[in-house]
């Protein structure tokens, strides 16, 4: 038996195995059952999941065989455009008290824009909300329109109007 505090030499005692070296200690344990059958499991895995990928592949391609080539897309119908809006009575009216101020009057969708020439824009809509048919009484939104086309003024003001009696 070895003495306390004297060291052991290697193999001097029976039960006591001399230390290894990191790489024969991996081969070693690569080598026990325990790890061998860990990787082969692992390995299992892998090819069953590799064999039910290809067994759907194969199934989706005989299931949907290809057909005849679908027909292009067709484009689709564009969708309603402004109209000329020049007969509307309140473009009429605006036109025989204002006229050239009024620039254009076009109908969209149910709603009618006036473009209005910009010296009178306070005159024209001073007119509407005081006009007894229908009282533009609320401005709704204020907002502009950038066109960088247009070098002389390339904004334009939009005011939309609302009359709230005459909805």
């Amino acid at each position: 038996m070895a003495e306390e505090g004297k060291p052991t030499e290697p193999g001097s005692e029976p039960n006591v195995k001399p230390e290894q070296p990191a790489e024969d200690d991996k081969q070693a344990r690569a080598a026990t059952p325990s790890f061998a059958s860990a990787d082969s499991e692992k390995d299992a895995r892998i090819e069953e999941a590799k064999a039910r990928v290809a067994a759907a592949k194969d199934a989706a391609q005989k299931a949907a065989p290809p057909g005849p080539p679908r027909a292009p897309v067709k484009k689709k119908e564009e969708g309603p455009k402004p109209v000329d809006a020049s007969a509307h009575t309140l473009v009429k009216r605006l036109r025989a008290k204002f006229g050239e101020a009024i620039i254009e009057a076009t109908e969209f969708l149910g709603q009618l824009s006036i473009r209005i020439d910009r010296s009178r824009v306070l005159e024209v809509c001073s007119a509407l909300r005081d006009d007894v048919t229908t009282p533009f009484n609320y401005l709704s939104d204020l907002t502009c329109v950038h066109y960088p086309d247009q070098k002389d003024a390339p904004f334009e003001v939009i005011y939309n109007l609302f009359s709230i009696a005459a909805n």
